[in-house]
Order: structure tokens, then C-alpha cells, then sequence
């Protein structure tokens, strides 16, 4: 799209292909939710240019433009509506889809970790006249090489990675409860979803200062999309299509707002509709949630209390506090330490919405070019609409972070080493719960250094600075 081209997202590549001497040339005109008309716009600059070799860089929308111009540059007289023609099964069409690949070879470089669209025979594209998205689904539509590089990644902003790790979670678990699941779908659903619990809220939080982080998700929404390929989906991202369509949510948005009504009612025992698929002889999605929640050891006695843990699971990731959400606004100079402090002063977004200059004046650490900027920006018209549409969609507007003794009050804390019995994310919420700070640095306002395996330079700076240091049992002590 236009944005990672005039952002430079591409010039690695073009860099590549420039200095091996290959001629190339490239379409960006994408939008977030793909026209015929962009792609007829793409498919005609490859007439022109005539490309031995086609590259879709981006988000589902790029891969899945690219998908449909690659379509009509090597079938110009293919049929939209033929291929768009509905069906039950993939693999028994009555619609003969074009072969594919004989003038240009198709790869897929995705730029974020959510659709999958780079392993996926899929494509969804917009009738413009119309507003109906259609999905396309034919084993044609694969790409010939997915090139996965946590790196085109590092940076995607907050709201992309979440939207997406949700848009993957929603992949995992439809095509686990597929009726057209198999036992190799079900290894790459299930590890899917342990990497994403494991590493979205890190690579929500934390983004590029965890590469790892970003590299499982990149490996979990491949993982989730090869699942899906195979097994398909269900009606979740079916209503996420016509949800999004209509009101222009993005499409992971789209997922999360229906995904736990959806696990309800796929888990009926007596299903108001029921496939005919000669594998799927009874009802059984209830037993298979209790084995993704088995998987994701989130407890429960019986089938009902693990897919209400797993619900739970998933609602939780889905939360946010007030504070990310003030952060993730990108008001200028409102970092995620402004983001804290304005959520502990206002404890809603409505009260700083409202809030004078010289309310916001007198909060602590924000002076007077930040309270100006806070204030212009809540009364922009764009920024309204934004604020309107994040709480249509049931974004919270509450500040969650009471503190409920102040034992930390004044009190800096260092975590350092790897830490086995709770993460860095509990760890930080737990020290400001109780009044206190937790920083990255060590110095000699640092009150104590709380220490796991492997500690290094942290750890003997606090010693040579007399810092008082604590293991992960001392700790967690010193909160009891």
C-alpha cells in the first residue's frame, strides 16, 4: 500500500533486485480494503510492464490485491462472478478456477503477523459498486513462495498488532473446530495458539524491544493461515467480512467482537444447523474448545468450564488497560509514561476528554506544550469520529489500575535475568498496583534489583552502587 512504500518498507528489496541487475517496477496504490477497481489498476500496470516474477508486500490487503491482479494479468477474460460463485466444499467446485503461474511466479512477503493470506489459497476483494466483499477460494490462489521475516514486522504499530494477533487467533480456532479438521491441521491450530498466548502481549507491549516476540507471532499467523488452508473457516470470519464491509472495522477488530458469542454457540450439543460431511457424524466443537483450553492449560473440571476459561482467555487478551489506550491515541509527546500518569489522574477517557488546559496543567509531569496538545487534539474532528468508533466497538474507556495499598510508594524497581515465576508484564502491573515504578535502568535512584538467572551487568552495577537485590522469592515475599 502506499503507506510502507512512502514509509521505505519496500527499498530493501528494491535495493536487492537493483543491485542483481533485474528490472522491476512497483504498484502501491492499495487500500485498506481492496476494490476490483484496484485491481484491475494493478493488473493493467502488469500488461504493460509484462513481469516475469510478482512480489505482494504488505498486510492481507496488499497479498490479496495481489492475489486478483495476478488473476486477471495472466486470465484478462476470467469471469469475476464465476469465480466469486458460492460453495460448500473447496474441493468439489463446479467452477473450473484458471491455471495460474504460467506467465509470472507469485510470492507472498508479509508485513504482519495475523492473516496468513501469504500461505492461504484465499483472497478477499471488494465490489466497489456494491460495497459486498467477496471471498475467493481456489488452490490456484496459493502463492508459489511465502517469504515469512519477522523483520518487515518490528515495527508495526500497536493497534495493527493486536488487531491482528486476534484476526490469527480466530484462524487457529475455527479451523480447530472445523468439521474438515485433520491431525495435521489440529498440530499446527494448537501450536498456533500457544505461541500467540505466549507472545502478543509482548509484542503488543514491547514491539521491536522483543524480536522474539515478533518473530513466534509471525511464525504463529503462518502456522494458523497452513490450518486454515486446509481445514477452512467457519462463521465468525464470515459475519467479520459483512461486519467490516459495513461498517469499515478492521477485519481482526471485526473477529473480536463476535469470537466469544461465536464459541457459544459452535459449542451447542443440539446445533440449530448442522453440516452433512460424512466425517462429522455428531456434534463434538464443545469437546474440542475443552482441548484447545487442555492444550493451553487453562483448567476446568469439565468441557463447560474449559471452554468458559478459555472465553475468559481470550477476553482477557483482548482487553486493554486505560493508560495503552491514551498511549496508543499517538498525541504528541504522550508517551507511555504520560499515558500512566493521565490514566491515574482522570480514570476515564471522557474526564480527559473533557479536562481543561489548565486541568491538565496541574496533572504531574505534563506541562504546559503537553496539556495544549492534548487538548487540541480531543477537539479535532477526526480525532472525535476515531473516539466514537473505538467506543462503538466496545473499546474500554475505564482506567483498571487502582493501587491498592501504597507499601511502593516512591520505591524504583529493576528486573533483570530470566525470571521463572512470573513474567516482566505481571511483575510491572503488581509493582504499580502497590504505589511503585518499574524501570529498565539501573542508577542510584533505583530502590531495589529484583534478579533471575542469568542477571548480568544489571545486577553487578547494583552491587558496585550498594542497590539492595532481591531474588524472585524475596519478591514476591515483599508483596505478600
Amino acid at each position: 500500500d502506499a503507506f510502507l512504500y512512502q514509509n521505505g518498507n519496500t527499498k530493501p528489496v528494491e535495493e536487492k533486485l537493483d543491485a542483481m541487475g533485474i528490472t522491476h517496477t512497483t504498484f502501491y496504490n492499495v487500500a485498506p480494503d481492496p476494490t476490483l477497481a484496484c485491481a484491475r489498476e494493478g493488473a493493467a500496470q502488469m500488461a504493460a510492464f509484462k513481469p516475469d516474477l510478482i512480489l505482494a508486500i504488505g498486510g492481507g490487503s496488499a497479498m490479496d490485491a495481489g492475489k486478483i491482479m495476478w488473476v486477471l494479468y495472466e486470465h484478462p477474460e476470467a469471469d469475476f462472478q464465476d469465480m466469486a460463485m458460492r460453495f460448500v466444499d473447496i474441493r468439489k467446485r463446479v467452477y473450473t478456477f484458471p491455471k495460474m503461474g504460467e506467465k509470472a511466479y507469485f510470492v507472498a512477503i508479509p508485513t504482519t503477523a495475523g492473516t496468513g493470506s501469504e500461505v492461504t489459497p484465499f483472497a478477499v476483494i471488494t465490489d466497489e459498486t456494491t460495497g459486498v466483499k467477496y471471498p475467493l477460494a481456489d488452490y490456484e490462489l496459493l502463492p508459489k513462495m511465502s517469504i515469512v521475516d519477522a523483520d518487515m514486522m518490528m515495527d508495526a504499530p500497536k493497534g495493527l498488532t493486536a488487531a491482528s494477533g486476534i484476526d490469527a487467533v480466530t484462524h487457529a480456532l475455527e479451523a480447530y473446530a472445523s468439521m474438515m479438521a485433520t491431525d495435521y491441521t489440529d498440530g499446527l491450530a494448537l501450536r498456533s495458539l500457544k505461541l500467540i498466548f505466549e507472545n502478543l502481549p509482548s509484542a503488543y507491549e514491547n514491539g521491536a524491544k522483543d524480536p522474539k516476540a515478533r518473530e513466534n507471532m509471525a511464525n504463529a499467523a503462518c502456522m494458523a493461515g497452513m490450518a486454515f488452508a486446509n481445514a477452512f473457516l467457519g462463521v465468525c470470519h464470515s459475519m467479520a467480512h459483512k461486519l467490516g464491509a459495513f461498517h469499515h472495522l478492521p477485519h481482526g477488530v471485526a473477529n473480536a467482537l463476535m469470537i466469544d458469542e461465536v464459541l457459544r454457540f459452535n459449542a451447542a450439543e443440539v446445533p440449530a444447523k448442522m453440516g452433512t460431511f460424512s466425517q462429522y457424524d455428531h456434534p463434538h466443537t464443545l469437546a474440542r474448545y475443552a482441548e484447545v483450553a487442555d492444550y493451553l492449560k487453562l483448567g476446568g473440571n469439565t468441557d463447560e468450564e474449559k471452554l468458559e476459561n478459555l472465553i475468559r482467555a481470550i477476553e482477557k487478551s483482548k482487553a486493554n488497560d486505560l493508560s495503552k489506550l491514551i498511549y496508543g491515541l499517538g498525541i504528541r509527546q504522550v508517551g507511555a509514561k504520560t499515558g500512566k500518569v493521565l490514566a491515574s489522574a482522570f480514570r476515564n477517557l471522557d474526564g480527559l476528554m473533557a479536562a481543561s488546559v489548565e486541568e491538565l496543567t496541574e496533572v504531574p509531569d505534563v506541562g504546559a506544550v503537553t496539556a495544549e496538545n492534548i487538548y487540541q487534539w480531543f477537539r479535532q474532528e477526526q480525532s472525535a469520529h476515531m473516539v466514537e468508533r473505538l467506543r462503538q466497538a466496545g473499546v474500554n474507556f475505564e482506567s483498571k489500575r487502582v493501587i491498592t495499598d501504597a507499601r511502593f510508594a516512591g520505591k524504583t524497581f529493576v528486573l533483570t535475568g530470566a525470571l521463572s515465576k512470573f513474567t516482566r508484564e505481571e511483575a510491572t502491573e503488581k509493582i504499580e498496583l502497590l504505589g511503585g515504578k518499574a524501570s529498565g535502568s539501573v542508577s542510584k535512584k533505583t530502590s531495589f534489583v529484583v534478579v533471575g538467572e542469568n542477571a548480568g551487568s544489571k545486577e553487578r552495577k547494583a552491587r558496585e552502587l550498594g542497590i539492595p537485590i532481591l531474588t524472585e522469592d524475596e519478591f514476591l515475599e515483599m508483596m505478600q
